[in-house]
């Protein structure tokens, strides 16, 4: 099916990243100003905003099994996880 899909589906990736990581440089922001994680890296919060999107498109968990890995994978996650919806979602 992906020899199928051809180049197309590059391009369908390609298009994906510019909110990913817009939305894992605002995540960013957010973790500094509430101090709950300066150190995190850009790319493994891009990472992350890849892993919840993924999981709420691929699997049957009725697009809130993204947010439940989110909220284990934040450092800081009472405060953060209900943030970086709001982010994503704006």
């Amino acid at each position: 099916m992906l020899a199928a899909a051809g180049p197309g589906l590059l391009l369908i990736c390609a298009a994906h990243l510019p909110p990913v990581l817009a939305n894992a440089l605002a995540w960013r922001a957010l973790l500094r100003a509430l101090a709950l994680a300066p150190e995190v890296g850009l790319g493994r919060l891009f990472y992350w905003r890849w892993l919840a999107d993924s999981i709420n498109a691929l699997l049957p968990v009725a697009q809130i099994g993204g947010e439940v890995v989110r909220a284990r994978l934040l450092p800081g996650s009472a405060a953060a996880v209900p943030a970086t919806v709001i982010l994503d979602l704006t």
